[in-house]
């Protein structure tokens, strides 16, 4: 509803206009003086203020420049209502910044005409802004921001008829543009711009479920409707590459152009943002081809299938909605003691129709699907609270887990740690943290780093450094972090004998820094007596074991 508030001093004026305005559905507030009125325009923000000029203690010509002032009250629509006739009066109101000046006496028309015209020139004011923030002043078409907001890629998603369908998102981009700018001029460029928009949008006009937005420069985003196979958008991508490639008319000369376009697909990127960075790459590998062409994004995942690769990770997704996936343990073996003494945690997906899928293959659809916090931080609660079971089962167990980066430069991480510590009540010193060697070698901010695994240290939490191999016994501040472990790379176990001198060098290190050695991917008993001689601590197997079964075989040596 419309709020109106009036600044009268004349109780009979101030009630007939309230009475009259409430009688056309508007919501009013009154007020007696200016100086009320200026406290209450701020309180409630309303769509219109009536204000007599002539007032005790503030005038209305005062009320208005105070409201000018600030930002949340400089546009609201302000009338002058008075008995002032002067053409000074007037003037002076306009000058001030008034919309509308009445004169009393007026009548109800006069009044509500008034209102109707401001009101509706705010209105007008408020669409233009919106189709400023919208939509590219140049061509017309959605921009970014828009493209973000309108829920174009949401409805996509919700419009598929299946939800193996992909969502197909396509990066056009101008061939080799700047050139042409600079040999037409800018101001013919942008009118290569406008006429490109105008193809564009028949293209989507003719494609239901489509939209398209300038991104900046010579970039256009087109999302597509869902389809079943890659050959769908294929068949799409060519008509827009054919429909560029058509010249454009300036002049009367004909100006050839051509495009790329690189093409991602949700849930392979499950954000906007996602998509167009994976596009944004896919059309980067087109050009260096030469453009005018276009190429799908895709990290190989499962062979060279790419409906197959698509497949897996929406199911991925899928499971992970569906909480089918499980926190499963690699049991790890101190060798010299011959018991079970910790367990690595671990994904475990068994798919329905691919069997069970690999840790490397899961690592990386968790990391392309963008839930690596999101997966971490369930694993790692659901870790503690197993360690907090297997304790009052009185099996005191070092549990390892994949603790990434995202989660140790977050700020509230180590609260986070200890809270989750707390409320299981677990023995905080059977957790470890395993943060991969390319993390440490790689940190951009080595006090930083440093101070984080101090604070972790202090919690009695441990740390492991993971996927170490040959090339990381080179970092050379090793010695300064608080650490309490390495664990070997499982590359390092293929042909043993030929790398034992490697194990051998790495091991001697980490003794030096009075370091635990984990050797990982452990699968044969010859691997396990020639690390023995290596001077390994610990070894962690290959395969997953359920929480269940860790208590049965926690008695035993050989598990292999």
């Amino acid at each position: 509803m419309t709020k109106i508030l009036i600044i009268e001093d004349e109780e009979a004026i101030r009630e007939n206009i309230s009475e009259l305005l409430e009688l056309e559905g508007f919501e009013v507030e009154t007020t007696t003086n200016g100086i009320e009125g200026l406290k209450q325009a701020k309180h409630i923000i309303p769509d219109l203020i009536i204000c007599d000029v002539m007032m005790p203690q503030l005038d209305g010509y005062g009320v208005l420049m105070e409201l000018r002032k600030y930002p949340e009250t400089a546009n609201i629509p302000f009338v002058f209502l008075t008995a002032k006739t002067e053409r000074t009066d007037l003037r002076q109101g306009m000058n001030l910044g008034a919309d509308d000046y009445l004169t009393k006496p007026c009548s109800s028309e006069e009044l509500l005409d008034a209102i109707a015209a401001r009101l509706q020139r705010t209105a007008q004011q408020q669409e233009h802004i919106k189709q400023l923030e919208r939509y590219d002043q140049l061509t017309g078409l959605l921009n970014l921001q828009a493209l973000e907001t309108d829920g174009s890629l949401q409805q996509a998603i919700a419009q598929r008829n299946n939800q193996k369908n992909l969502v197909p998102f396509l990066l056009l981009g101008l061939d080799r543009f700047q050139r042409v700018n600079e040999a037409i001029g800018y101001p013919n460029g942008d009118l290569i711009f406008q006429q490109l928009a105008q193809r564009l949008n028949q293209f989507i006009q003719n494609v239901e479920g489509s939209q398209v937005a300038r991104v900046n420069g010579d970039e256009f985003a087109i999302i597509l409707p869902a389809v079943s196979q890659t050959s769908s958008v294929a068949d799409l991508t060519q008509r827009l590459l054919n429909l560029v490639s058509e010249p454009f008319h300036l002049g009367g000369k004909l100006i050839p152009i051509t495009a790329t376009i690189g093409i991602a697909f949700y849930p392979y990127g499950s954000t906007l943002e996602e998509l167009r960075r994976q596009a944004g790459i896919a059309m980067g590998e087109a050009k260096q081809l030469g453009g005018n062409r276009y190429q799908i994004y895709t990290q190989p995942l499962f062979g060279s299938d790419l409906s197959q690769q698509f497949q897996l990770m929406a199911d991925f997704r899928q499971a992970w909605e569906r909480q089918e996936l499980k926190v499963y343990y690699q049991p790890r073996l101190d060798i010299r003691r011959k018991k079970i003494v910790g367990v690595g945690a671990a994904i475990y997906w068994n798919h329905p129709q691919f069997g069970e899928i690999s840790q490397t293959r899961i690592s990386d659809l968790i990391a392309e699907s963008g839930l690596t916090r999101t997966v971490s931080e369930w694993m790692l609660k659901t870790a503690i609270q197993q360690a907090k079971i297997w304790q009052n089962s009185r099996l005191f167990l070092q549990v390892a887990v994949p603790y990434p980066e995202s989660l140790l430069t977050e700020n509230n991480s180590l609260k986070n740690l200890a809270d989750l510590c707390q409320e299981s009540r677990v023995d905080s010193a059977h957790l470890a943290l395993e943060i991969s060697a390319d993390l440490i070698a790689n940190a951009k901010n080595l006090n930083a780093l440093a101070a984080q695994l101090m604070n972790i240290k202090q919690l009695k939490i441990k740390t492991i450094i993971s996927q170490f191999n040959l090339e990381h016994a080179t970092i050379s501040y090793l010695g300064e972090l608080a650490l309490d472990g390495i664990k070997l790379d499982s590359s390092l176990l293929q042909t043993l004998s030929v790398r034992s001198t490697v194990i051998d060098m790495i091991s001697s290190i980490a003794k030096g820094l009075k370091l635990k050695v984990i050797a990982d991917g452990v699968e044969t008993d010859e691997q396990l007596n020639l690390l023995k001689k290596q001077k390994c601590d610990e070894v962690q197997q290959v395969s997953l074991v359920s929480a269940s079964e860790i208590q049965q075989i926690s008695r035993k040596w050989s598990i292999f």
